[in-house]
Order: C-alpha cells, then sequence, then structure tokens
C-alpha cells in the first residue's frame, strides 16, 4: 500500500462506521431472532444511510478544521489531500 493510499485510508477512518453498522446489524439480528424474516431493502437503506451521514460529518469536521487551521500539519486531512479550499474574502 502506498503512503498516499494510507493517508487516504487515514482520512477516511473506517473503524468509525462500525458505531453506525453494529447498532444496526445488532438490531436486525435481533428482530430476525423474533421474527425469522429480514427486510433486506429497508436494512441496506439504514445502513447505506449511517455510512452517509458520518462520511458527510467527518468531510465537513476535516473542512472546519482546516478553516480554524486545526489540520494545518495533518496530512492525513481529506482537505490537505485534495488541495487547500479557497477562502472567500
Amino acid at each position: 500500500m502506498t503512503s498516499v493510499s494510507r493517508l487516504w485510508l487515514a482520512a477516511l477512518k473506517p473503524p468509525m462506521y462500525s458505531v453506525a453498522v453494529i447498532p444496526i446489524t445488532t438490531g436486525s439480528v435481533i428482530a430476525f431472532g423474533e421474527t425469522h424474516m429480514i427486510h433486506w431493502g429497508i436494512l441496506l437503506k439504514f445502513l447505506g444511510a449511517a455510512v452517509l451521514l458520518l462520511l458527510w460529518e467527518n468531510l465537513s469536521n476535516d473542512v472546519f478544521d482546516a478553516e480554524t487551521g486545526v489540520d494545518l500539519h495533518k496530512a492525513h486531512s481529506v482537505v490537505n489531500l485534495t488541495g487547500q479550499r479557497e477562502r472567500s474574502p
């Protein structure tokens, strides 16, 4: 894995998504245990929505940190990886 790939992996923070995936999966397993049915469409929509919300939150946080200067020297910031965001006057 190249250093750029490692930086992108660090920027995306894969372990953070377990915060969204594990409760939904656990609830689905419990529901399956009681009903012996899984509504795959609903499960996948909830998982997708949870992951997209965390992705949006992560990206928004990186942009805010870049604007405030917190991530100035953080190589795995998404803003630093894609190039500094232009500021309006």
